[in-house]
C-alpha cells in the first residue's frame, strides 16, 4: 500500500522543498542565478519545488492535472498567489504548453516523463517555450533501477518485490494478481511497462530533439529518500555504462537548446 507520507500534503510539500534545496538548485546554479527567473513546473504537485524557487526570487507557474492537489497548494500558498509571484493550474501539461506561448527560463519536469507516452512531443514543446539560455531539468527512475515500475505502491508486500516489473508484461501482471493486487492499483502498476524510460533512451531523445545535455546526475541513493527515509544522499560516479540503471534510483539531467 502507499507509505503513509503518500496521503500527507504538508509532508509531501515539505518533502520536495527539501529535494529542491539540497539537489536541484545546486545542479542548476552553475548555469543561472535564480532571482528574477520565470520557472515552469510541469507536475508541480503540492508545489514544493517551485515554492523553493520562489525564496531563491523567482516567480513560477505551476501544472498538474490532480484538481485536489492544486486545490490544496493553493490554499497554501494564497499569499504567494494574491501577491502575483505563483500561478497554480489544473490542466493536462500538453493542452497547457500548446495553448501558451510565454518564455520561461527554467521548465522543471520532475518524476513525471516516465509516465508519458509522447516523450518526444512532451521535449519539443518544453523546447518551445524556454526563454533563450532557458535550462530544461529533467529526473526520473530509470525503468531497470528496483522499482522503475512504481511497485513501491502496490498494496501488498510482494507486489512491492524490487525488480518484478523487468519480467515479461504479462508474466508481470499474472505475478501481481498471484499476491492481491486489484483494480485500480493493478491496472496503475500496469500502465508503465508503456512508458517507462531508460538512460540510454532519454539521452538519445534528447538528440533527436536537438536538446544538449549540460549536466548529468546519476543517483544511487535518490536526494528525496533523505526526507523520505532519513537515507544519505548517493551519487553514482560518472561516467558509468548504462547497465547502472539496474542501480540508479533517480537519473537527472540539465538540457538545454542546442544552437
Amino acid at each position: 500500500m502507499p507509505l503513509p507520507f503518500h496521503h500527507n500534503r504538508n509532508r509531501k510539500m515539505i518533502q520536495q522543498r527539501q529535494v529542491c534545496q539540497d539537489a536541484i538548485l545546486p545542479m542548476l546554479r552553475p548555469f543561472m542565478t535564480m532571482n528574477g527567473r520565470r520557472v515552469l513546473e510541469l507536475g508541480c504537485g503540492e508545489a514544493g519545488v517551485l515554492d523553493r524557487f520562489l525564496d531563491e526570487g523567482a516567480t513560477g507557474v505551476g501544472i498538474d492535472l490532480s484538481q485536489s492537489k492544486i486545490d490544496w497548494a493553493r490554499e497554501h500558498f494564497a499569499d504567494k498567489i494574491h501577491a502575483g509571484r505563483m500561478q497554480l493550474e489544473t490542466a493536462d501539461i500538453f493542452q497547457w504548453m500548446a495553448a501558451h506561448r510565454e518564455k520561461f527560463d527554467i521548465i522543471v519536469l520532475k518524476d513525471v516523463i516516465e509516465h508519458v507516452e509522447a516523450k518526444r512531443v512532451l521535449l519539443m514543446l518544453c523546447k518551445s517555450l524556454l526563454s533563450n539560455g532557458g535550462v530544461l531539468f529533467v529526473g526520473f527512475p530509470p525503468w531497470s533501477m528496483p522499482f522503475g515500475g512504481h511497485q513501491q505502491m502496490a498494496d501488498t508486500p510482494l507486489g512491492k518485490c524490487p525488480w518484478m516489473h523487468l519480467l515479461p508484461k504479462v508474466a508481470y501482471r499474472k505475478w501481481l494478481e498471484l499476491v492481491g493486487e486489484r483494480g485500480e492499483r493493478l491496472d496503475g502498476l500496469m500502465e508503465l511497462p508503456e512508458t517507462g524510460l531508460s538512460t540510454f533512451d532519454f539521452e538519445k531523445l534528447c538528440q533527436n530533439c536537438g536538446m544538449t545535455i549540460l549536466e548529468r546526475r546519476l543517483w544511487l541513493i535518490n536526494p528525496i529518500y533523505r526526507s523520505k527515509f532519513h537515507l544519505p544522499t548517493v551519487p553514482l560516479p560518472l561516467p558509468m555504462p548504462m547497465r547502472c540503471d539496474l542501480f540508479t534510483t533517480s537519473a537527472w539531467y540539465a538540457v538545454t537548446p542546442s544552437h
